[in-house]
């Protein structure tokens, strides 16, 4: 994944765009639908002609530019500029797109999603069995364990 920065000659302000940033620009331009994901090389040809009509937040200027002497530096940062992170349960990279959706995200999604140990609260204390959760009670709606060895 490569990172370009996107500039405004007039007034020098810039912007590093991913390639998940810069296909959501030529979104917001009406050049890409919405549930299409166009390879790098369809995305920088459209870019192109693209950036010479598109104005500059800051000054209003009209016709960006990609800056040539921008160098690309993603090892150990994000495609949003935040320092990557880590999972503190097994310890790989979280993917940019769940922190994108989960910012406070510390686990990955597949230690996330990982089944919860059971205590020794979720089993039988008279035979062992695992305990399912029941609704019993009329009007107000209470939920108990239950045991379906002993009916307990």
């Amino acid at each position: 994944m490569t990172r370009k920065r996107i500039v405004c000659p007039e007034c020098q302000q810039g912007q590093i765009c991913s390639e998940f940033q810069r296909a959501d620009l030529l979104r917001a331009q009406g050049m890409l639908r919405r549930a299409s994901e166009p390879d790098s090389t369809t995305l920088e040809v459209l870019l192109a002609s693209a950036l010479p009509k598109m104005k500059c937040t800051a000054c209003d200027g009209v016709g960006l530019q990609i800056d040539q002497q921008f160098e690309d530096q993603s090892d150990d940062w994000n495609e949003w500029g935040e320092e990557a992170k880590n999972c503190e349960q097994c310890g790989q990279r979280i993917p940019p797109e769940r922190l994108e959706l989960y910012p406070q995200s510390t686990r990955c999604a597949a230690c996330e999603s990982a089944p919860i140990e059971k205590t020794e609260d979720d089993y039988c204390p008279r035979c062992g069995n695992v305990l399912t959760m029941r609704t019993s009670g009329a009007g107000l709606t209470r939920y108990r364990y239950f045991c379906s060895v002993c009916k307990r």
